[in-house]
């Protein structure tokens, strides 16, 4: 994980937008390397 200020402060100041509908899949990629790695979240629908 990143620090604060590598990670986090220019993800606040870009102001991501991320809608709840969408779902975890695409909304947590839009946040790189401050959150950690999901493994099976690369995974392919079945």
């Amino acid at each position: 994980m990143v620090n604060q200020r590598d990670g986090l402060y220019p993800l606040a100041t870009q102001q991501i937008d991320i809608d709840p509908d969408d779902g975890v899949k695409v909304n947590y990629p839009k946040f790189g390397a401050a959150l950690k790695k999901i493994s099976g979240l690369d995974a392919q629908d079945e």
